[in-house]
């Protein structure tokens, strides 16, 4: 019986010889690579210096030669990345799903999180031009801190709507728009804030665009306000690609010599057989 035994572990061992070990090296290779293929991008802001994107899964990118090449690092999780805006100092901000904001300095390093009114869903982000920052979301509900998040001051304006989007033009002039087409201004830097005549249609803004404080002066004119139409359609694109492409249609039209200032812009598909290269395109509604 011994004899056997032996001879059979002396053929485990020949046949374990022969079987290669598996070679990691190329998914080693790929979770190295500061952007990887199954990220999925969802908030992007630069500073002037340094461009920062942020993705679902808790990790910023940065770039300082203009997206030639890229640095990665991992938040602290759990994090979802989901707005991100440049301060007046360099600096940078963020929001995540998990009702954080994220603080970080001008070379988009040395992130730092800050707990969020847990009542509060953060949908957006930006700095004024004092360096204060504000944070909009769930709840009609605006947040502010004048403390980099040492402490908040919590202004809620008693409507179940989910603001999206948050601007200010200069000093005193800011924006606010969101679900149902809500609209909000202030002209006291944020002290109190207004309401507009909402958009028709229940239009739900992904991102807006206001060029300056005397042509967004009037509610849904001036701004660049875009839907992507097809965010919610079954078997269409995905929300998150939507939005990109929409984004880009805004800075195009806001950039645009042709732009007009009365106008609402919009994302859509584009006809069959037209001069579009990507399959959209950008059109005052």
């Amino acid at each position: 019986m011994k004899p056997l035994l032996t001879a059979l572990l002396a053929s485990s061992l020949a046949l374990a010889a022969c079987v290669q070990a598996p070679d990691f090296g190329p998914v080693q290779a790929e979770r190295a690579k500061p952007v990887q293929r199954n990220d999925t991008f969802q908030a992007a802001s630069n500073n002037g210096k340094v461009l920062v994107a942020g993705t679902a899964s808790g990790a910023i990118v940065v770039s300082s030669d203009v997206g030639k090449s890229w640095a990665r690092q991992e938040l602290a999780g759990p994090a979802s990345v989901i707005a991100l805006a440049a301060c007046p100092d360099g600096g940078f901000v963020g929001i995540d799903f998990y009702r954080k904001l994220w603080i970080g300095d001008a070379a988009g390093q040395q992130w730092k999180a800050v707990p969020l009114d847990k009542q509060v869903d953060p949908m957006a982000v930006t700095c004024d031009p004092k360096g204060r920052i504000w944070v909009a979301g769930s709840h009609s509900t605006v947040l502010s801190s004048a403390d980099r998040g040492a402490t908040w001051n919590k202004q809620d304006f008693g409507e179940d709507a989910i603001l999206t989007t948050i601007q200010f033009v200069d000093e005193q002039r800011g924006y606010i728009t969101g679900e149902f087409g809500t609209v909000l201004t202030t002209s006291d830097g944020g002290a109190n804030w207004t309401p507009l005549p909402a958009i028709a249609g229940d239009f739900y803004p992904y991102s807006t665009v206001f060029v300056d404080a005397q042509k967004a002066g009037r509610p849904a004119s001036a701004a660049c306000c875009c839907t992507p139409p097809t965010a919610a359609r079954p078997g269409r694109r995905s929300p998150t690609r939507a939005v990109r492409r929409c984004i880009r249609c805004c800075a195009r039209a806001a950039s645009s010599t042709a732009w007009a200032p009365a106008a609402r812009w919009s994302c859509s598909r584009a006809r069959p057989g037209s001069a579009s290269t990507t399959g959209w395109r950008c059109r005052p509604t």
